[in-house]
């Protein structure tokens, strides 16, 4: 399950980049499609970079594997985790963890354990 949703959002986000690349392509230097374009580039780069600083930690919570999606457009964050249950204590130490370093609102998080074998 991890390995699969890791690949499929790896496809979309380079499809993504592709397309912004050809856009980018298109434009001069300091138009606004351009800068919207890289800016558009730029918030790809950043979520995919929180997205997996944010799994490094929560596994180094003791978790085998999780993956977490980040909306592009949204301020909501999804959080799978390899868990058969999930306590209110863990729960609690993810949303503070998802709070402090990347400043998300803990009513946009959604966590939910998705039990797959390692």
């Amino acid at each position: 399950y991890f390995t699969t949703f890791r690949s499929e959002r790896t496809t979309t986000r380079s499809e993504e980049i592709v397309q912004i690349d050809q856009v980018l392509a298109l434009y001069e230097k300091d138009s606004d499609k351009y800068n919207e374009a890289v800016s558009m580039k730029m918030k790809i780069v950043e979520t995919m970079e929180k997205e997996l600083l944010l799994e490094t930690l929560i596994k180094s919570r003791g978790f085998s594997d999780a993956v977490v999606s980040i909306g592009m457009n949204s301020d909501n964050v999804n959080v799978f985790i390899n868990s058969s249950e999930l306590n209110y204590n863990t729960a609690l130490s993810i949303y503070k963890m998802l709070k402090d370093e990347v400043g998300v609102n803990p009513g946009s998080i959604i966590i939910l354990p998705v039990y797959s074998q390692v």
